[in-house]
């Protein structure tokens, strides 16, 4: 009798809380929270499908290289290797780089509570500056939330600032040196007024520093969506159902997944009849969304859904187009998509051919180089590659690892090497 009615309550206590999860009762969040809690740290350090590498890869090194069709510089790259960055010339050779481990570089950790171990712990992104400082974004994949901040080091990798707080995948520079990163945040209760959204969730922001590293302003994404006139594109990109509270979207954790963050400098913005400039360029992957931040206003002037799908590192271009990595827009493979946002054509792309097929699942990265040509990672390989707006392949790098970051600097970019290097020795 003791086991039966051992059970019957089990039965009850299970019946009790489908209710309040059914109908959003009060304990609702708080059972949300555990359970979004207890799977993060079953979950913890398990790294093994999202950095998991593609086939057929080949040691670091240079694979191919045409002189007189390159845009000749020094390629800066990151991996999951670990907290490290390369500067590498056109023939391959490291002329530089960069490392420190994310627990040397913080003493204290007020945005990460328990960290992963630094042998679980990379950067994602880097940006260099002229003086061979370094911008640098740890990301913990197997954490939520999974980014861990931001460092700035000096030439010789000591450390110049941290910034303490959850920033993740992408960061820009303006003229004046400020900073524009993505930052998240693990919470319940989601903002009013976008019905249908439920806790708990990664919270979304672009956070603007000073060069210095101090926080200037956050903006958060969905509020600005809510702000807006695109809170309907928003909410019928995540597919949700306000009259349905089972299946709406959130409680699922990454609800938007932003990915990209770039903003519009003055001498492109002219190109931009539609935008200003200082206005921020962002792509949310789980909605196929990208859009366009006003932040005095704190809300989106301009958002779209396009031939692109599960997207990242979206770019303004200085024809007034914007340069789009998508992922899993054809079922052919991974494209590179230049779109013109006032009449919604695509006037180029690169995609699969016999040369170069490549099919990225997660991360992506490209550059629209001053010669017109493109960089563009291909992660899931490890290859950083180059190609003519003819799509001719004219540069090939494998780095030796799943490539999470890459960009070209001429050589006026990089002074701090003093004439020690040349970009083609």
């Amino acid at each position: 009798m003791a086991g039966v009615s051992f059970l019957g309550l089990l039965s009850l206590t299970f019946l009790a809380g489908a209710a309040v999860m059914y109908f959003r009762a009060p304990p609702a969040d708080f059972l949300d929270m555990a359970f979004t809690g207890a799977k993060a740290w079953h979950d913890r350090g398990r790294v093994d499908v999202v950095l998991k590498a593609g086939t057929d890869v080949e040691q670091e090194g240079l694979r191919l290289d045409t002189p007189g069709e390159t845009f000749d510089g020094f390629t800066l790259y990151t991996t999951t290797a670990g907290t490290q960055a390369k500067l590498i010339d056109m023939r391959g050779n490291v002329v530089h780089c960069w490392e420190m481990p994310f627990s040397r570089a913080y003493a204290k950790t007020p945005q990460v509570r328990d960290p992963l171990p630094d042998d679980q712990i990379h950067w994602f992104r880097a940006r260099l500056f002229p003086n061979g400082d370094l911008l640098a974004i740890y990301h913990a994949e197997g954490d939520t939330p999974f980014g861990y901040g931001l460092v700035k080091l000096d030439k010789e990798s000591r450390v110049l600032w941290t910034y303490a707080g959850n920033a993740h995948h992408d960061l820009d520079i303006d003229e004046d040196g400020d900073i524009y990163t993505l930052v998240q945040k693990l919470t319940s209760v989601p903002p009013s007024g976008l019905p249908g959204l439920r806790g708990p969730y990664i919270d979304d922001a672009v956070a603007v520093l000073s060069p210095d590293g101090r926080v200037q302003e956050t903006v958060p994404i969905l509020e600005a969506f809510r702000d807006s006139p695109y809170a309907q594109l928003l909410l019928a990109s995540l597919d949700v159902n306000p009259e349905d509270p089972v299946h709406a979207a959130g409680g699922q954790g990454d609800v938007v997944h932003v990915n990209s963050v770039q903003v519009l400098r003055a001498d492109f913005a002219r190109h931009y009849p539609d935008f200003r400039a200082g206005q921020v360029l962002v792509s949310l992957r789980t909605a196929n969304l990208m859009a366009v931040i006003d932040l005095p206003t704190r809300s989106v002037v301009w958002a779209a859904r396009g031939p692109w799908h599960a997207q990242h590192s979206a770019e303004f271009l200085r024809n007034g187009h914007l340069l789009v990595y998508d992922n899993h827009g054809s079922t052919h493979g991974t494209r590179v998509i230049e779109y013109d946002p006032q009449n919604q054509s695509v006037p180029w792309l690169y995609a699969n051919d016999k040369a170069l097929p490549f099919r990225a699942g997660s991360r992506g990265l490209q550059q629209r180089l001053a010669n017109d040509n493109t960089l563009i990672t291909d992660p899931d390989h490890w290859r950083i590659f180059e190609v003519t707006p003819a799509k001719e392949l004219v540069w090939e790098h494998c780095a030796g690892q799943i490539v999470t970051g890459a960009r070209r600097y001429s050589a006026d970019d990089v002074t701090f090497l003093k004439g020690a290097a040349r970009a083609r020795p």
